[in-house]
């Protein structure tokens, strides 16, 4: 098997992403390029779970980051959803869904989407170890794993877990409703 490189392909409709140019937000005014830092907010939260869980404010802190993401989100896809999308977009195809994420409304839609869901599964990680009494850098690596490969860290983390119940606990886990187990 030997990999040749192939002529970059077009869509049949023409290339729908062109460098340079900027989508508008609607209602707002500022552009998808404007608003697209705002995205890196995912480090500070991602950041606060890993380094401070413990810190008093960064359950709200994380939220509101995943929260303000997943409003823009909404925000746009009510926009998204009356314009027209490339032709032979679908979910069913691939071809179909590589012709959805040639818009760049979409592309950025995508975005949003993955930094918001990803925050809110690193949020359950970390709520989810503590509440296990499984110790948090363990849980720590599972939230990087989240943030940079999305699903591979919740696999990263119910392995973890699991390894860690399987190797010290003895028996099957019991959880008292409220109370952390091995807390006094």
């Amino acid at each position: 098997w030997k990999h040749t490189p192939r002529e970059p392909r077009t869509l049949g409709t023409g290339d729908v992403l062109r460098e340079g140019e900027n989508m508008p937000i609607p209602g707002l005014p500022y552009t998808d390029a404007e608003l697209f830092p705002l995205t890196h907010g995912a480090v500070l939260g991602h950041g606060l779970l890993m380094v401070y869980p413990n810190w008093k404010h960064t359950p709200i802190v994380s939220l509101l980051i995943a929260g303000f993401y997943a409003m823009l989100y909404c925000i746009l896809l009510t926009q998204v959803s009356k314009d027209q999308q490339p032709a032979g977009t679908n979910f069913n195809t691939l071809e179909g869904v590589i012709r959805l994420l040639s818009d760049r409304q979409n592309v950025f839609l995508a975005w949003l989407h993955f930094a918001s869901f990803d925050l809110m599964v690193s949020r359950w990680i970390v709520a989810d170890a503590w509440s296990q009494g499984i110790p948090h850098y363990l849980a720590a690596l599972s939230i990087s794993a989240t943030w940079l490969l999305g699903p591979a860290g919740v696999i990263c983390y119910l392995g973890l877990k699991s390894g860690y119940i399987a190797f010290f606990e003895k028996g099957p886990v019991k959880k008292a409703p409220g109370k952390r187990r091995g807390a006094s």
